[in-house]
């Protein structure tokens, strides 16, 4: 605001002049004198004017810049909320499919669960025919076949008990696919709630964007005002001042443009920071996201192997009814042994060559069936490992679960 001083000797020559005649050339000289004055004044109002107006240029060079900021990071959260709104979609497909695996997983443990009783049946039958063969057989075959048949003893108790151990591990599996489908329910309602705290988030969001866009548009407003104003005050700069007109007025427009363009930068600022907030909760939401596919990915990991355990369980029923073959040709064996000892001994050399070639018979099946429980050894050996490995996978797995 602009004050004009009347110095005293000019108040006091005023004075005298209402009191006393002056002459006319006085007079101009305190008239020039005050016009004089008033012109200094007003050509440092001017100056002053002209600095405030490239401040005021400045600012809204900056304001349009800022403007610019504002719109690119607009257009990049409308393109983070549809790679968000995919990765959801994502999301939904892969919880439907882990449903369908644990389904699928369920049905392959019955299908092993029973493959395993009928193999348990099988190996009983197997038990009781190798029995009735060796108590025929220690009447008949020589010490050669009685080792045979006891290292075929110790083979089969060898492979009841790796089978006993197989029960065992099926048993684990059970209790552990129990438990992963226990997680499976606790993970499908925490996916539940997340959809919704998603939903709720999206909502904002998208509230939080049209707030945003009304305030863009109200600043963009603001600032045609301002330029509209400065450049009225620019053309009033332009146009010749009355010598008598005060300065007040200029001024004040100037300081109320300066308030103005002091709250649009207080706005814009704080829009600024709520975008940076927007843009970390996307960042949270991104990770947590990450997180929960990695946790599909953990729970399909059992299935595979199931699945190998399965193909196991038949892949040994092969070897079985091999066996089994072969125990029917030693049963046949014997049968033929037990014919009438008249026609084993009749006269001639018919006689010795039938008592002959029946232990040449019976140590011929005695081998096929050594070399078919061998075999049946080295599958169920087989069968062990893959058993182990799919242990180590489950304890890997929990040990990761109990980190997280």
């Amino acid at each position: 605001m602009i004050v004009l001083h009347l110095s005293p000797h000019s108040s006091s020559s005023t004075s005298s002049s209402l009191h006393a005649p002056q002459s006319p050339c006085q007079e101009q000289a305190v008239v020039l004198d005050s016009r004089s004055v008033k012109i200094t004044r007003l050509n440092n109002t001017i100056k002053s004017l002209e600095q405030q107006k490239k401040q005021v240029e400045h600012q809204l060079e900056e304001e349009k810049k800022a403007n610019i900021v504002k719109q690119k990071t607009e257009r990049e959260l409308e393109a983070q909320i549809q790679r968000l709104n995919i990765q959801k979609r994502k999301l939904t497909i892969d919880l439907y499919h882990t449903k369908r695996s644990v389904i699928y997983f369920e049905e392959e443990s019955k299908d092993l669960a029973a493959h395993l009783q009928w193999s348990s049946q099988r190996t009983e039958k197997l038990e009781r025919a190798l029995s009735a063969i060796t108590t025929t057989q220690k009447k008949k075959a020589d010490r050669s076949s009685k080792r045979s048949k006891t290292l075929l003893k110790t083979q089969l108790k060898q492979s009841l008990q790796e089978r006993a151990l197989l029960k065992a591990h099926v048993t684990q599996m059970k209790e552990s696919l129990q438990q992963v489908q226990l997680e499976r329910d606790e993970y499908a309602e925490h996916i539940k709630g997340e959809r919704a705290r998603w939903q709720e988030r999206m909502r904002q969001m998208s509230q939080e964007l049209w707030t945003l866009k009304k305030e863009k548009q109200h600043n963009m407003h603001r600032v045609e005002e301002l330029e509209r104003s400065l450049s009225q005050f620019n053309n009033q700069m332009a146009e010749p001042l009355p010598p008598e007109s005060p300065a007040v007025a200029p001024e004040e427009e100037l300081q109320h443009l300066r308030k103005e363009l002091e709250r649009v930068s207080a706005e814009l600022q704080a829009q600024v920071k709520n975008n940076q907030h927007v843009s970390l909760l996307n960042q949270a939401q991104k990770e947590r996201l990450r997180r929960q596919e990695e946790r599909l990915q953990q729970l399909a990991e059992p299935q595979s192997g199931v699945e190998e355990l399965n193909k196991s369980a038949l892949h040994l029923e092969q070897p079985v009814e091999g066996l089994q073959e072969k125990l029917r040709e030693v049963e046949t064996v014997t049968s033929t042994h037990k014919e009438p000892e008249a026609a084993v001994s009749a006269p001639g050399t018919g006689g010795e060559s039938v008592s002959g070639e029946i232990p040449r018979a019976l140590q011929e099946v005695m081998e096929k069936l050594e070399r078919g429980l061998m075999d049946l050894l080295e599958e169920k050996a087989d069968l062990r490992e893959r058993v182990e490995k799919l242990e180590h996978q489950f304890i890997q797995y929990w040990r990761k679960r109990c980190h997280q």
